[in-house]
C-alpha cells in the first residue's frame, strides 16, 4: 500500500524550478539542494533531530522531525532523503519552510504527481512525498529562500516482527549503500 499512495502538498510562492539531486548522494536523513537554474549547492546543514516512539503491542508509532537550513546564497529545491524500517507506512507529513507551514494529504501516485508539476509549473511551491525503495523515501520541495530553515515532521507506523516470544524495533539512522549490478 505503501507505493501506491505519496503525499502532496502545495503552497503559493514565487515561480521556480529545479531538477532534484539523486537520493544515493545521501546517507542519513539529508536535504539536498539544488538552485532555480539546476546547479548543485551544498548539502542543506542539519540543525536538530527529533525522534519520538510509541510502541502498543505489536505497532509501533514514530514521529521524526529534523530542521535544516538553506546555508547557500541562492533560490533553491530541495530533495529531502530518509530512511524508515521495510515495512513502514508514511500517514503524516508536515513542513515549516520559514514562517510558512505545508501538510500533506495522501493521494495516488498518478494523481500526487500530476498535481505536483501542476503547481510546481504554474509558480507555487509544492512538496511531493514519495517511496523511492521499500525503506528510502524522498521528499522535493521548491523554493527555499537563502538562508532560509526548513522543518519536516513525518510520522509512521509499522508493524514489528515477532520471534520466540519477542517483538523487534528497529529505527534506520543511515540510507545504506544500494547493490545495483
Amino acid at each position: 500500500l505503501a507505493s501506491a499512495v505519496v503525499l502532496i502538498a502545495t503552497v503559493l510562492l514565487l515561480a521556480g524550478r529545479a531538477e532534484a539531486a539523486p537520493a544515493d548522494e545521501a546517507k542519513q536523513g539529508t536535504l539536498l539542494l539544488r538552485t532555480l537554474d539546476g546547479r548543485a549547492a551544498p548539502i542543506a546543514p542539519l540543525l536538530s533531530t527529533d525522534v519520538a516512539f510509541r510502541v502498543s503491542g505489536m505497532v509501533a508509532r514514530a514521529r521524526v522531525v529534523q530542521t535544516f537550513r538553506n546555508a547557500s546564497p541562492d533560490w533553491v529545491e530541495g530533495v529531502y532523503v530518509f530512511p524508515l524500517p521495510h515495512n513502514a507506512a508514511v500517514d503524516r507529513m508536515t513542513m515549516q519552510i520559514g514562517t510558512r507551514v505545508v501538510k500533506g494529504t495522501i493521494k495516488r501516485r498518478e494523481e500526487a504527481r500530476a498535481i505536483y508539476e501542476a503547481a510546481r509549473n504554474s509558480g507555487r511551491a509544492a512538496a511531493l512525498l514519495d517511496q523511492e525503495r521499500p525503506n528510502i523515501f524522498t521528499q522535493n520541495v521548491a523554493n527555499i529562500l537563502p538562508g532560509e530553515t526548513v522543518r519536516i515532521e513525518i510520522s509512521y507506523v509499522e508493524q514489528l516482527p515477532y520471534e520466540a516470544g519477542t517483538y523487534e524495533f528497529v529505527f534506520p539512522m543511515v540510507v545504506g549503500p544500494r547493490y545495483n549490478p
